[in-house]
């Protein structure tokens, strides 16, 4: 038994001297054998019937070599078995036996696979490596036997072709060339055929898996068309629409075409987001492009949608962004698959926001009427502690100052209720105003340390600031409200006293006066934090330690602070403190 590698045949057999009549005999076979090869090139790209051309390729080099059998096997690199695809010649008998080769086997093909080379068996009766074989080979009627693995381009293998003779045969160095180059093709033949197989069962499962997120979408789209609030899909920074539902029409008072930016379909349409105090809201602060910018879901942004004719909705809004939808199907596949996508749900609460006026409009009323018995009550009970104050026959026991004293305490903190109340009523009325001036926030500052500090003496207030003046065009009065709010909740829920600091710092970039509200106190709850600015909020916490409170300060506190054009917001742990940080415009500061 003689074995090589394909592309090296003169090694293992001598070249002998031909006559001028064998050398032209030899370049018409050759001539012969690369027409056919064309032939089967040609037919490569036209049909896709492998075994038909791995029949022709068989009979092509049995035809060569004057072989009488031959049969070609595919590698299956799972199993690691070579299985026949093509034969010609064979009874029942040799295909059972040879059906299915693995590389243990120490058949022809089964060694020329192990080896990765050819494998010749010049006769199988001498030939000691297939003694295994030879009483098969007696039952075919083969004595010799020839196997040329094939291959990929990157060399890995794909199946075998083999010739089979009657008698003895010993091929010669032109014959296995061009063996080799119907090998060749035939590889060819079998990786064109298995990449068109891939790309066709590719194609189909990408249909299929078009045709399911197609479904998946309908679906979606159904679902979405059964909710009343306005739901859309968008994509990217310029927040192009890739689906809406049927309330977001009547939301915007127009349809928003798929595709479009969402700055280019309100100005086209003449709609304007607006904040709850009626200013335009800029394009880059859009709920979508904020989500969109930082990755962070918004929950909750309260938003009046202004249509074109002039109407007017209220609206809350969440934004939850997402990296990636793979419920995208063909329609949507023109824009980046990669960029950012975020689900916008905007809750009409027209009817809510009625509501809520009405509430209003009650409890105005309700703080009206008591401000007058309240300011009575706080009046005499000033008169009798300063006639107390005075002696004589209207002086007071230490019983009765005691009580008038209690009453003076509740009708202040009854007081400062209603004016909370008339303050919350008059902004969602639209009737706050600002008396602004130019205010030195550094004496302010300072002012309201003081005034509060008096208040405790299990509390150390302490502000800091490297500013000896900070200019700001503030209501003075409303920005001591907001002072006093925040470090009233500082030493409120710090029950157990300790230090809070108030920093003062100017952010000369943006022309900011940035203050810091910082205590050791309670902390506020993680799942309270998101609804902390709303009305009526409290936390858990403090509700259950029995501390007194309106839940209004902090929503004050927000609308005071963004109508003065600053921003607020904290930072805070449970059980470990509180830090509150808001901002405002500023003119000048002096060092």
């Amino acid at each position: 038994m003689t074995s090589h590698h394909p592309e090296e045949p003169e090694a293992t057999v001598p070249v002998p001297h031909l006559s001028q009549g064998e050398q032209q005999a030899e370049t018409t076979a050759e001539l012969s054998a690369i027409t056919r090869l064309y032939e089967l090139s040609t037919r490569l790209v036209l049909s896709s019937g492998l075994e038909a051309l791995l029949e022709e390729v068989l009979h092509a080099v049995i035809e060569l070599q004057g072989a009488d059998f031959g049969n070609v096997q595919l590698y299956d690199p799972v199993s690691k078995r070579l299985t026949i695809v093509a034969q010609q010649g064979f009874k029942q008998t040799f295909l059972d036996c040879f059906r299915s080769v693995s590389v243990h086997e120490r058949s022809a093909c089964g060694m020329a696979l192990a080896r990765r080379e050819r494998v010749i068996v010049f006769d199988t009766e001498t030939d000691p490596a297939y003694k295994t074989y030879r009483h098969m080979a007696v039952l075919s009627g083969y004595r010799s036997v020839q196997s040329t693995p094939l291959f990929t381009r990157a060399g890995d293998i794909l199946g075998m072709l083999s010739i089979h003779f009657r008698l003895p045969h010993s091929p010669s160095a032109h014959e296995l060339r061009l063996t080799d180059l119907y090998a060749k093709q035939a590889a060819e033949m079998i990786e064109r055929h298995r990449m068109e197989e891939e790309l066709k069962r590719t194609n189909e499962a990408l249909q299929k898996a078009r045709a399911d997120a197609d479904v998946r979408l309908q679906v979606f789209q159904l679902i979405l068309d059964r909710l009343s609030n306005g739901v859309f899909l968008v994509q990217g920074p310029h927040l192009r629409l890739l689906l809406a539902n049927q309330a977001a029409t009547t939301l915007w008072g127009a349809a928003w075409p798929q595709g479009q930016p969402e700055e280019e379909f309100l100005h086209q349409h003449g709609i304007q987001l607006l904040t709850p105090n009626g200013q335009p809201l800029p394009p880059e602060d859009l709920t979508g492009r904020r989500a969109m910018t930082t990755g962070e879901t918004v929950l909750h942004r309260q938003l009046v949608i202004c249509q074109s004719d002039g109407t007017r909705l209220p609206v809350l809004v969440d934004a939850i962004p997402f990296e990636n939808l793979s419920l995208l199907s063909r329609p949507l596949s023109a824009l980046p698959p990669t960029e950012r996508v975020v689900l916008l749900v905007y809750q009409d609460v027209s009817t809510l926001k009625a509501a809520e006026t009405l509430k209003d409009q009650f409890i105005s009323l309700a703080t009206h009427e008591l401000r007058t018995p309240v300011t009575i009550i706080a009046g005499y009970a000033d008169r009798l502690l300063g006639r107390s104050a005075r002696g004589g026959e209207y002086g007071l026991n230490e019983w009765q100052r005691e009580k008038v004293q209690e009453m003076k305490q509740a009708s202040w903190q009854l007081t400062s209720l209603t004016e909370d109340l008339l303050d919350v009523t008059r902004i969602q009325a639209g009737e706050f105003k600002l008396e602004l001036r130019s205010v030195d926030l550094v004496a302010l500052t300072e002012r309201v340390v003081r005034r509060i500090q008096a208040t405790t003496d299990r509390h150390q207030l302490a502000f800091h600031t490297t500013l000896s003046q900070l200019w700001a065009t503030v209501d003075a009065i409303r920005i001591e409200q907001v002072f006093s709010n925040l470090l009233s909740n500082a030493i409120k829920y710090s029950p157990d006293g300790g230090p809070i600091e108030v920093i003062l710092e100017e952010h000369a970039e943006t022309h900011e006066a940035r203050f810091r509200v910082r205590d050791q106190g309670m902390g506020i709850p993680h799942a309270q934090q998101v609804h902390l600015f709303e009305r009526f909020v409290r936390g858990e916490n403090v509700r259950a330690s029995g501390i007194r409170g309106t839940g209004l300060g902090l929503y004050l506190c927000r609308e005071l602070i963004e109508r003065h054009g600053g921003q607020i917001a904290f930072e805070s742990e449970e059980d470990v403190g509180s830090t509150f940080f808001f901002s405002l415009p500023c003119i000048r500061a002096v060092q």
